[in-house]
């Protein structure tokens, strides 16, 4: 099983992003996906498709860490993100 490894992502207001957890492995792990600790709900701004994490209409209120724990069987995996707004 491997993570993404990006460390930090850079976004304006306004903008689209995408951030991909990028997680393999057989069978598929599953994806959680959190903002400073707190799982993610899909709203107008956040879209949750699997292992990818679109923020719309970035605002400077969605900059923070974000994290996806991807768990295949009792392993549990965990990469972090850094995005900052500008």
């Amino acid at each position: 099983m491997a993570v993404g490894n990006k460390k930090l992502v850079e976004a304006y207001v306004g903008d689209t992003k995408t951030l991909d957890c990028s997680a393999s492995g057989n069978p598929q792990p599953s994806v959680k996906w959190f903002r400073n600790g707190t799982e993610l709900n899909r709203n107008a701004n956040v879209q949750i498709e699997k292992f990818i994490l679109t923020l719309k209409d970035v605002t400077l209120e969605m900059a923070g860490n974000y994290s996806c724990n991807v768990t295949q069987k009792k392993q549990v995996l965990s990469w972090t993100v850094e995005v900052t707004v500008k």
